[in-house]
């Protein structure tokens, strides 16, 4: 009964060894574009890591396009939370220099705290600079292009991208029972890319006759199987579609699962707790966005939904209700994000005349393992 039905029993840990020793370890574009939010020395653990596996690790062809495209759209705003925190750090250092504003302080404490906020703003300043020197020098891509030459999948072919738009892609419309079904509403240009995305391993599995271990911190419903807040483990109609299509196992983890895993399972050695800890921060958990519009039947609205993907913003979702329209965006659960996000909305209904009439934000989703 197991072997009818493999896809609904979680794997042991003989399974899990097993995997580790025989499978192709393959990043998605989210887990790569992290290494920009990462802490230098988390980076460098990571890189190493890679590295360290670098006979056993590969990457789409999409996965690499993805985030030579996508990497300009991340540098942005970790340049933006930074001058963010400057210029609250100003705001706030001028209260406290506020002789009427401010509670009573002595002036000698008054002058430490300059002196700190002043050296604050100056290690902000800093990294604010090197993001902005990394448009155009960018160390963190030449250490990905490194860790992947020659470790990257062919582009897929004309008849095959038509394929999977047509013949697969239409198919998978609102229908759950399907691995990587798609909600008809969907008006992302980017909506058929995680299943380009999907064949591509498929492919990858059938030409070298091996399972597959697909490291994401993607946490869509389509990839993972969920209850409330939890999610519990990759969906099951892609255990089953993939092993119906290849003969070969398929199994996902969170970046933060692979390094515990790396640490147990190979000769990487033992991994920083401040790095583990960073790490599972990033891809614990992601942010909703509900963006509700008023729906006046402008042509506009298409314009501001194609602003908001050509930044690289996903819409997970859109739903109309009455005269409003409703939009999901998943967004990582990083500082300042939702912030920046939201200034970016009001320059976007600013430029396009769209009336945007409440937007929020509600963290979700972290990974039961």
């Amino acid at each position: 009964m197991r072997e009818t039905f493999r896809e609904y029993y979680p794997l042991s840990r003989e399974e899990h060894k097993l995997i580790w020793n025989k499978a192709i370890i393959v990043f998605d574009t989210n887990v790569l574009l992290n290494f920009y939010r990462y802490s230098p020395n988390t980076f460098q653990t990571f890189s190493k890591i890679l590295n360290m596996l670098s006979n056993k690790i590969w990457i789409p062809f999409q996965v690499a396009e993805e985030v030579h495209a996508y990497r300009l759209s991340v540098i942005d705003n970790q340049i933006k939370i930074y001058y963010e925190y400057r210029k609250k750090l100003d705001k706030l250092q001028k209260d406290f220099e506020n002789e009427i504003k401010s509670p009573f302080i002595s002036k000698l404490l008054l002058s430490e705290t300059k002196d700190g906020f002043n050296k604050i703003k100056e290690e902000l300043l800093v990294k604010e600079q090197f993001f902005k020197n990394l448009i155009q020098n960018d160390n963190i891509l030449d250490t990905i292009s490194n860790i992947f030459d020659k470790k990257i999948g062919r582009p897929l072919s004309k008849q095959e991208f038509q394929t999977i738009l047509i013949k697969e892609g239409e198919k998978r419309f609102d229908n759950k029972s399907l691995a990587l079904f798609m909600n008809d509403n969907s008006t992302s240009s980017d909506r058929y890319n995680d299943l380009m995305l999907w064949f591509q391993l498929i492919n990858k599995a059938q030409s070298d006759k091996c399972p597959i271990l697909f490291i994401t911190d993607d946490i869509k419903n389509n990839w993972w199987i969920q209850n409330e807040s939890k999610t519990f483990s990759p969906d099951y109609n892609l255990l089953r579609e993939f092993y119906n299509m290849t003969g070969e196992l398929f199994y996902m983890y969170r970046a933060f699962n692979f390094l515990e895993y790396a640490k147990t399972l190979t000769k990487v050695g033992d991994i920083d707790e401040t790095v583990m800890n960073e790490v599972k921060q990033f891809s614990s958990n992601e942010q909703m966005i509900y963006i509700e519009i008023k729906n006046d039947k402008n042509k506009d609205l298409n314009q501001l939904l194609e602003m908001i993907t050509n930044d690289g913003y996903e819409i997970f979702q859109q739903n109309s209700k009455n005269d409003i329209v409703i939009l999901q965006i998943i967004l990582p659960n990083i500082n300042d994000i939702f912030e920046i996000f939201s200034s970016k909305l009001k320059t976007y209904s600013s430029l396009t005349n769209i009336e945007i009439l409440h937007v929020s934000s509600v963290i979700s989703r972290s990974i039961e393992e």
